[in-house]
């Protein structure tokens, strides 16, 4: 026994209808995919940085007041700076002695932040002399997995998703 009941004239009947109904699904659904993509893009990238790093390494950034010294004391930065390092040193020394911290040195660190549509993350990044970094990849559990070791002005060491995400290879500049 034949129906009356049709989808096809419901349609028919109702064009405008379905055509906004079916536009709206089609924009839910990008919308989730573009969604998706954007959160899975960032969790895999930043997964270790966020996670994992803060549990393995920490940076300390103390100023010359940090420290107690007066910078107006010093007639030359090179003075200043002199000082600055022995505080630096003392203070490298007596966390070396702390239970729970295995290994401390003076570095640099690059700050840097993403900003994107659902927020921003800031990561840092430390800039080691060569001869430093094999003692830091063994304490972060980490591996040299192609390329080589930095040995000149200008080389680095890049995480493998980084290379990726800027679609580079070993070598690129």
């Amino acid at each position: 026994m034949k129906s009356g009941l049709s989808a096809w004239n419901y349609i028919k009947n109702n064009k405008k209808t379905v055509g906004a109904l079916a536009l709206a699904l089609i924009i839910v659904f990008m919308a989730m995919y573009v969604i998706a993509m954007l959160l899975n893009a960032a969790i895999e990238s930043f997964r270790p940085i966020v996670f994992e790093m803060p549990k393995k390494v920490a940076f300390l950034s103390v100023s010359a007041a940090g420290y107690g010294i007066r910078t107006e004391a010093y007639e030359s930065a090179e003075e200043l700076n002199d000082v600055y390092e022995e505080k630096t040193q003392e203070l490298i020394e007596k966390l070396k002695a702390t239970d729970g911290i295995s290994d401390a040195c003076f570095t640099q660190v690059i700050n840097s932040r993403y900003q994107s549509v659902f927020g921003g993350i800031g990561y840092e990044v430390p800039l080691f002399r060569a001869e430093q970094i094999p003692e830091y990849l063994k304490h972060m559990e980490a591996h040299l997995t192609g390329g080589r070791m930095p040995e000149g002005e200008g080389e680095i060491l890049v995480e493998e998703t980084i290379l990726k995400n800027a679609d580079a290879q070993i070598g690129d500049a």
